[in-house]
């Protein structure tokens, strides 16, 4: 709001950029071929500079300290306002460890648990839980069913919670897309049912696309109080 006074061309541009800054992170931190970027960051950091594989969200950030500079070279009162300058220097900092979110995002995505070691705990499971009702069966009898299901059932969800640990993003719907059920049993009426018919594999996490659609409304808001559109 306070740049606006001083450089209201650089202020708006800032805040589009900035309002585009979480779907250019969701873009980042999901799956590649799993999200899109839309046609505002495309044309705001260029196809040309896509095509580089730099990252679209570190693109808009140097778009964003782009758009300091040119606030600085806007405003006609730069040079001799102190209390200006500080605060470009702070937006330059808050937009610094923008980056450094974009970087802690990007090295959970790619540090992956190594495949082998994935495969190696998948079939020592399978092969314990195999014959787990081996040694089971001449003390527990009927029992042994429920107990080798729960018991299989514990150890799976662990391995599966350590791949979620490694890439907790999800690629979720956002509430103003349909989900088409496939059937209409009284058991979709259940939210975890619901999440389940559609669900993909390691689809339980950070619901990415949700986060980024209420980080959006806020911005906006806060743009609709500074008298700004974006």
């Amino acid at each position: 709001n306070y740049m606006k006074g001083h450089s209201p061309k650089s202020a708006g541009q800032l805040m589009k950029l900035l309002h585009n800054f979480p779907d250019a992170l969701t873009y980042n931190c999901l799956p590649s071929g799993s999200a899109k970027l839309t046609e505002e960051i495309q044309q705001l950091v260029g196809e040309e500079h896509l095509k580089s594989g730099v990252p679209a969200a570190t693109l808009l950030l140097h778009h964003m300290h782009h758009t300091i500079h040119e606030a600085t070279l806007e405003s006609s009162v730069y040079q001799s306002n102190y209390v200006e300058a500080m605060h470009l220097v702070e937006v330059s900092h808050l937009v610094g460890s923008l980056g450094d979110s974009v970087s802690n995002a990007d090295k959970i995505l790619r540090t992956p648990v190594p495949l082998s070691y994935s495969r190696h705990t998948s079939r020592f499971l399978t092969i314990w839980s195999g014959t787990l009702p081996l040694a089971l069966v001449g003390q527990l009898g009927f029992v042994t069913l429920p107990v080798v299901a729960i018991t299989c059932w514990c150890l799976f969800g662990i391995e599966e919670i350590g791949h979620l640990i490694e890439q907790p993003f999800v690629g979720d719907k956002t509430s103003g897309e349909k989900l088409i059920w496939p059937n209409n049993s009284i058991l979709a009426i259940f939210p975890l049912v619901r999440r389940a018919t559609d669900s993909k594999p390691y689809d339980i996490g950070i619901p990415v696309n949700n986060l980024a659609r209420n980080v959006k409304e806020e911005i906006k808001g806060l743009a609709g109080i500074a008298g700004m559109a974006v």
